[in-house]
């Protein structure tokens, strides 16, 4: 006889996946961008376009499961969405400054980007 296990350990375990399996989707997407982006300096670079229609699927399959358990939680047990997709924190963009113009733009030094603005996807 198999164990039984709750739903919350399975909406835990398909957003394990989901995290794992979005990583490898990013990085073979990063790989067919970086071609798209320099054709011509690539040589002979080799990659599967089905891998990552394929991972991209498999993303896709396990935010309906993941949305569906969401679904169960806030409609039949009254509990607030759980988040599944975790948002990987970056360094904050540094600004390089030209050596020779370091008394013109000094106080650009230490900028950071404000915590307010919109969240747009620069793909860096």
């Amino acid at each position: 006889m198999s164990e039984s296990i709750t739903v919350d350990d399975l909406f835990v375990n398909l957003a394990n996946q989901h995290a794992e399996t979005y990583e490898k989707y990013l990085a073979a997407k990063a790989q067919t961008e970086k071609f798209s982006a320099k054709p011509q300096q690539q040589g002979n670079t080799t990659f599967d376009l089905r891998e990552v229609q394929s991972l991209r699927d498999q993303c896709v399959k396990l935010e309906g499961a993941l949305d569906g358990l969401n679904l169960y939680f806030t409609e039949c047990l009254g509990e607030e969405p759980r988040e599944y997709v975790k948002e990987v924190d970056k360094a904050p963009p540094k600004v390089r400054l030209p050596n020779n113009r370091k008394e013109d733009y000094g106080d650009l030094e230490n900028w950071t980007p404000d915590e307010d603005a919109p969240k747009v996807d620069t793909g860096l």
